[in-house]
């Protein structure tokens, strides 16, 4: 199929953008396609989309793609918010907003235990039925569950929340915010839209065809995906010494009971629901808010520029620059067992430091 998109770039920045387009026919997205958005010093300098995949003449550099774990960022900054408008205090225990957590022996873990991933409760143990997660009307119940779960690991062993962290972080927010709303609600109303980005942690059902489709990888390729780069820079999740942690992460994938995969099971999902129906639901699960996010490259460059730049971008300020310099501040590196025990750096306020020197 013909390649379609569109490829700007300030002129410093040219050669970004055609090495970007070079890979729709010779790199590793050949097949596909994707968005690439830039910021530098608060001013866009990328901004280009590419369609080779030819299934459809809907795909542009507006078009929504579920961003999975990028949505970690979403929830960070939405705390940040809570934190710079004083609704919470990343050193208080969960259980001084959310009585009922602490039980299982959860009552001294903290806000930012749950934003660095150091809760020690990476998944629960009981099935939660997929209609506790779908809307807003039955969180109540779902922040039963979670507050009956006993913790997992003792204090000092970070595992990564690949998924529970969502439903724990969004339960948490509707306790702290005065209006009580999900993570979801907080980042339309008070960041995405005044930023006037597209980035979403639920959709209305009459936005469902912003949404693009995604294209499951083979395991080989997702493999591949991970050695690659290994090999090219002898540099894993930011660090030189995680070889290992590689080796072993990518055997577990294939051990359904491994430490890995209870960790990143969706935690509801009906099996026998048609693709349709869990299209649907993905879309409509704001509990499920450090997986299921939605955005295009244009929205996340900048929701992520406005932090880079000190809690402002394009004359809009969302935090003060003491919200922001907290947020990133105290890194905290210690091994990840979910990560074959490599080395992982999360800051006071739940961002992910490549530089563990820094």
């Amino acid at each position: 199929p013909p390649l379609r998109g569109e490829w700007w770039a300030t002129d410093q920045f040219q050669v970004v953008a055609e090495a970007y387009r070079h890979n729709f026919g010779h790199g590793r997205i050949r097949d596909g396609r994707s968005q690439l958005c830039m910021y530098r010093r608060g001013k866009k300098v990328v901004d280009a989309w590419g369609d080779s995949l030819g299934a459809d003449e809907s795909y542009s550099g507006d078009s929504l793609q579920a961003v999975f774990s990028c949505s970690k960022v979403m929830c960070a900054i939405v705390f940040g918010w809570l934190r710079d408008r004083g609704h919470i205090d990343y050193d208080a225990k969960v259980c001084t907003y959310w009585r009922e957590f602490a039980a299982g022996g959860k009552e001294d873990i903290t806000v930012q235990d749950l934003l660095k991933h150091d809760g020690g409760i990476p998944w629960l143990d009981d099935k939660v039925p997929s209609e506790l997660t779908v809307g807003t009307e039955r969180l109540d119940e779902l922040a039963a569950l979670l507050a009956a779960q006993t913790r997992i690991f003792p204090p000092g062993k970070r595992v990564y929340h690949a998924v529970i962290q969502g439903p724990l972080l969004n339960e948490l927010c509707r306790r702290a915010d005065p209006r009580r709303r999900t993570i979801a609600q907080v980042l339309s109303d008070e960041i995405a839209q005044p930023l006037g980005i597209d980035v979403y942690l639920s959709l209305r059902d009459d936005q469902d065809g912003r949404l693009a489709t995604s294209y499951t990888p083979s395991d080989l390729w997702a493999k591949y995906n991970l050695l690659a780069p290994y090999a090219a820079t002898k540099c894993f999740l930011g660090t030189d010494q995680a070889g290992a942690g590689l080796s072993e992460m990518i055997a577990n994938q294939s051990d359904l009971d491994s430490l890995y995969n209870k960790a990143s099971r969706p935690v509801a999902r009906d099996e026998d629901a048609s693709s349709d129906e869990q299209r649907r639901r993905f879309i409509n699960t704001p509990a499920l808010c450090a997986s299921n996010g939605m955005a295009n490259a244009r929205g996340l460059a900048k929701l992520g520029a406005m932090i880079v730049n000190g809690g402002e971008v394009d004359g809009v300020r969302i935090l003060r620059r003491s919200t922001v310099r907290e947020m990133c501040s105290t890194l905290d590196v210690r091994p990840d067992a979910f990560f074959g025990n490599a080395d992982m750096g999360w800051t006071r306020g739940g961002f992910y430091r490549w530089d563990h020197t820094a």
